[in-house]
Parts: C-alpha cells; structure tokens; sequence
C-alpha cells in the first residue's frame, strides 16, 4: 500500500549480449551511436542509429574475446562489455 501522493519508480534496463553472429543493444531510446572496439581498444565499428530501441547488429566476432561496446545518445554514454563465447 503505498500514500497516493507517491509512484513508484522503476528503473530502466539497458543491455547488450551477442548470440548467433548477432549484437543486441536494449533499453535505449532514439537516435545515437554504438562503437565497438577490441579489448585493446582498435575500433572495429562505429554506426549512427536512428532508432536504438531495438538494435541488432549482424557482425562476425570472435569467439573467447572481449570486446566493448560503448553506446551514445543525446542523454547518456552507456559502456558494456561483453565475451564471445
């Protein structure tokens, strides 16, 4: 039971994975950009999106590497990284 003069808040949740030869990116809203660099840090990609909410990137990475993925939008940097596996 909460007063009726207090909401809830919920936080949102931003991911990444890869799978199949498949870069997801969830949780972000409009126009940006993702960058994905080496665990070294040599950039491999750098792709301006108009629409981030639903991001699927087919790229061939390999496997047992690190990589980083950095994703810009007008209101956040947002930095994961992930391990082809």
């Amino acid at each position: 039971f909460f007063p009726s003069n207090l909401k809830p808040v919920f936080q949102e949740s931003k991911s990444t994975y890869y799978k199949l030869g498949v870069l997801y990116i969830r949780g972000f809203v409009g126009e940006g950009s993702v960058q994905l660099y080496s665990i070294i840090g040599n950039k491999i990609s750098d792709i301006e999106v108009q629409d981030l909410s639903e991001f699927n990137l087919q790229i061939d990475l390999r496997k047992n590497n690190m990589y980083v993925i950095r994703v810009v939008n007008k209101s956040e940097i947002k930095t994961f990284k992930i391990i082809v596996d």
